[in-house]
């Protein structure tokens, strides 16, 4: 939920909703490639599934021959054949 000083500070400084709600922003680009920004910290890899957690709840990626090609402390790049990106909200965070 936006409040007034949220939504007043975003106008000001022409922040995205990305960093003003603590969301990741998700980059799909064909099925090879993918770009997270604003995440928390892996949970799970396999070359099958990879998973981490956001401010929102956990993103979900699965595929074949996924990859982590770049790993910094806020961005991720994963390659192979992304099949399906998914959020899972946490209970207590609104969408």
């Amino acid at each position: 939920m936006k409040t007034k000083w949220m939504q007043s500070a975003q106008a000001l400084l022409r922040l995205p909703d990305d960093l003003i709600y603590d969301i990741p922003k998700i980059v799909w680009i064909g099925r090879q490639l993918l770009f997270i920004e604003n995440h928390k910290g892996l949970l799970y890899y396999s070359d099958r599934q990879i998973a981490f957690s956001s401010g929102c709840g956990k993103v979900l990626v699965a595929g074949r021959d996924l990859l982590i090609s770049a790993m910094t402390g806020e961005q991720v790049t994963i390659r192979g054949m992304v099949e399906d990106v998914k959020i899972d909200y946490d209970a207590g965070q609104s969408e």
